[in-house]
């Protein structure tokens, strides 16, 4: 029993070896531009060993975005639910997108550089790899705009959802900047700045 375990640890370990990877390749390359041999020689095992682990190139892709969304997911989960009322939650929210690009560098480059491309406008991986987590976090940072309007804290003009799309847009654009950028970095003087933008045109006067 202890033999089997050791094995399984043992393949999970590899697994996360070649997901480790592929991150940095596609990453680098573009989903496009970049082939199951590239990752293969980045993680140093054979292409046969990969095709063991991931049977294709979109598939490898796949389960990279669900494993590295679910991460982001976490960091964005711990930092929301340590807010102490419905603004503090938002600008956890942005916190939090700040955070996961410290932490996610490769990630988040995969996702600016191919989220507007075909494979993720494909509805079947959109559902099923991104969609889950996007509108888990839209759907909280809506309700939050919610309970903002309704403490007098922000316009009541003005659709929460729409609100939350706003944001999130705002804080893309700086994020792209940084992605053809990378000496333009995230730091706490954009942090602000990306909440003053954004609170001073939604809060009640």
């Amino acid at each position: 029993m202890d033999n089997l375990s050791r094995k399984n640890r043992e393949r999970q370990r590899h697994r996360q070896e070649i997901l480790a990877a592929a991150e940095q390749v596609f990453a680098e390359k573009g989903f496009t531009g970049a082939t199951v041999e590239d990752v293969a020689r980045q993680a140093e095992f054979s292409v046969g060993t990969l095709y063991n682990f991931f049977g294709s190139k979109d598939l490898l892709f796949k389960e990279l975005v669900e494993d590295r969304f679910g991460k982001v997911f976490e960091c964005f989960q711990e930092e929301m639910d340590n807010s102490r009322n419905a603004k503090d939650l938002i600008e956890g929210f942005i916190q939090a997108r700040i955070e996961v690009l410290r932490r996610e560098t490769a990630f988040v480059k995969i996702y600016l550089n191919e989220h507007l491309d075909d494979i993720f406008r494909k509805p079947d991986f959109y559902e099923t790899y991104v969609g889950k987590f996007c509108g888990n976090l839209m759907g909280r940072l809506e309700n939050a705009f919610k309970d903002c309007q309704k403490q007098g804290i922000f316009r009541d003009d003005m659709d929460a959802y729409d609100m939350a799309v706003a944001l999130n847009g705002i804080i893309d654009g700086f994020m792209f900047e940084w992605s053809s950028r990378p000496e333009y970095q995230i730091n706490e003087k954009r942090v602000h700045t990306i909440l003053g933008i954004f609170f001073e045109g939604a809060m009640r006067r």
